[in-house]
């Protein structure tokens, strides 16, 4: 059996999807993907004259069809008229009006509307093609060893998936797609739509829009950072309520083995559905602290705050696997700032003795919303656990 060697070359700042090269034996094959460079074309060009001259005997085929060293030079211009092509298809949106296309390093999202809203002098789709080349070019080499910025995704059957990227002002970061940004300073999140979020950033020197959807943000100082953070907590109206909501590994459909699974394997956050009983005021980044409950436990130091998090979704309906029939709200939460074996930060007895006013014991109080004096009190109970 030959062993072969394939690897993939680049012309810097040229290059849109690459070229692929695998050799096998005395025969090498050259890859060009549909939305390559004319840069890239006239590499695998270069490379072809390349091996003529070591070997004047060399065949080369195109797709299984012997080309004569005569035909290379129109072969490859119109190699480069087919891709040039391949663009004005996507550009034109004649198949659908975004949709995002593979590059060697970040994907390229075309949406037909902002390609023309960002070159209105293309006098037609062709031209709008050449342009988007250049577009292609800037999505795969603005400051490309940025860090992927986090990314994750919710939805479980109930509801739609939704994208979320968390930003946190640590590192130069390059965002993908997503539906909506979570701003962290000093560990509390605003939430806010891509589109809301563009139109805040765009005239931030660290902002460098690639394409429709995705960005480049660099790291700012913290006095940059916290001035967007609070424009954007303007922006949303951010007035986060607070809501307690109960988990008993007793009786739960996440067991006890099942929530340290969790903690274990996301040791900053994780996202779960929960039950909301008050659900008709939760919004996006309203908090939520779970108290740990169950027989087992409540009499015990077991028992208490586990973690804090904030909600993730809009209220929506789903199965109440408590009862034999009927539906119950449900939100999605991030989960954040807990143990890895699940024991309480604030025990139940702290809570008791702290803010005895509210009754902590009563099982009814699940997916509540608390009286703003008492999410104040738990608040800074909460904040005190950490900092010890």
């Amino acid at each position: 059996m030959m062993s072969g060697v394939a690897y993939r070359i680049l012309a810097e700042e040229k290059s849109t999807q690459g070229i692929d090269i695998v050799r096998l034996g005395d025969e090498v094959t050259l890859r060009l993907p549909y939305l390559t460079s004319d840069a890239d074309v006239e590499m695998v060009r270069h490379i072809v004259e390349f091996y003529h001259t070591l070997d004047p005997k060399m065949v080369m085929t195109d797709n299984g069809e012997p080309v004569a060293a005569s035909q290379c030079a129109a072969l490859f211009e119109q190699i480069k008229r087919d891709r040039l092509e391949n663009m004005t298809y996507l550009v034109s949106g004649e198949n659908m009006e975004h949709m995002g296309v593979n590059g060697f390093g970040r994907e390229f999202h075309i949406k037909t509307s902002y390609m023309r809203s960002l070159h209105p002098d293309a006098m037609d789709n062709e031209e709008l093609a050449r342009r988007a080349f250049g577009e292609f070019l800037k999505v795969q080499w603005t400051m490309p060893k940025a860090a992927r910025a986090e990314i994750f995704q919710l939805g479980n059957g109930k509801r739609e998936s939704h994208l979320f990227c968390k930003l946190r002002n640590k590192k130069d970061v390059f965002v993908p797609i997503c539906q909506t940004f979570i701003l962290i300073h000093h560990g509390t999140p605003v939430y806010i739509s891509s589109e809301e979020f563009f139109d805040i950033a765009s005239s931030l020197p660290q902002f460098h829009r690639l394409d429709y959807c995705q960005m480049v943000l660099e790291k700012m100082t913290d006095e940059e950072w916290e001035d967007l953070w609070l424009t954007v907590a303007q922006k949303v109206n951010f007035r986060p309520k607070t809501y307690l909501m109960r988990w008993d590994p007793d009786l739960s459909q996440i067991g006890l083995d099942s929530m340290k699974g969790m903690m274990k394997r996301f040791p900053d956050d994780f996202a779960m559905d929960y039950y909301i009983h008050d659900w008709q005021n939760a919004h996006v980044g309203d908090f939520i602290f779970m108290l740990r409950d169950g027989a087992s436990s409540i009499m015990s130091d077991q028992s208490g705050i586990i973690f804090r998090g904030d909600i993730v979704s809009k209220p929506y309906l789903g199965d109440n696997w408590t009862v034999r029939s009927g539906a119950r709200h449900f939100v999605d939460v991030s989960c954040r700032q807990f143990k890895a074996d699940a024991t309480p930060r604030v025990t139940r007895r702290e809570l008791r003795r702290e803010i005895p006013e509210f009754n902590w014991d009563n099982p009814q109080n699940n997916g509540v919303l608390l009286p703003p004096e008492v999410a104040q009190k738990l608040i800074a109970l909460w904040q005190k656990a950490l900092e010890e």
